[in-house]
């Protein structure tokens, strides 16, 4: 019997001492959500990252893309777009998009976490951002420098 009670302190020790993320806030639920680890390789606060950045990119099936992406210090980001409608009668589409972003300071680059299926890398250089593609590169042609998001 001295066995058992022993046998279950123990557990009960190594069972409270498993998890310790704060699990009273889900992953993912919004901007007021702790933030989850920032994958960092250098400090953001080398560069005067956080602010809101705003800019008109262009879209093969609609009007135009308007995009405002706020960053702040603490690794969170909330991105608003409003896809413009180039038919009579329809509506634009808007989106909204919370949650954490990722900083490379080897690459420059801002990794918005948890956006799929449509970009959600960024250049940081002279103080704006510029979109890359679904693959990380920065996007060429004639309409390359319409991608740029601006503080």
């Amino acid at each position: 019997m001295k066995n058992i009670i022993i046998l279950l302190a123990a557990g009960a020790v190594f069972a409270s001492c498993g998890n310790s993320r704060n699990s009273a806030r889900p992953a993912g639920t919004g901007y007021d959500a702790a933030p989850a680890p920032v994958e960092s390789r250098g400090d953001r606060r080398d560069t005067d990252l956080a602010g809101t950045y705003r800019g008109s990119l262009p879209c093969a099936d609609c009007g135009g893309i308007d995009v405002e992406l706020r960053l702040d210090n603490e690794g969170r980001y909330r991105l608003r777009t409003r896809h413009i409608s180039d038919k009579d009668g329809q509506k634009d589409i808007e989106s909204e998009y919370e949650g954490t972003y990722s900083w490379s300071a080897g690459t420059r680059t801002v990794t918005l976490n948890g956006i799929a299926n449509q970009p959600n890398r960024y250049l940081y250089t002279d103080g704006h951002l510029i979109q890359l593609d679904m693959g990380g590169k920065r996007i060429e042609g004639p309409l390359a420098d319409k991608y740029v998001l601006r503080k």
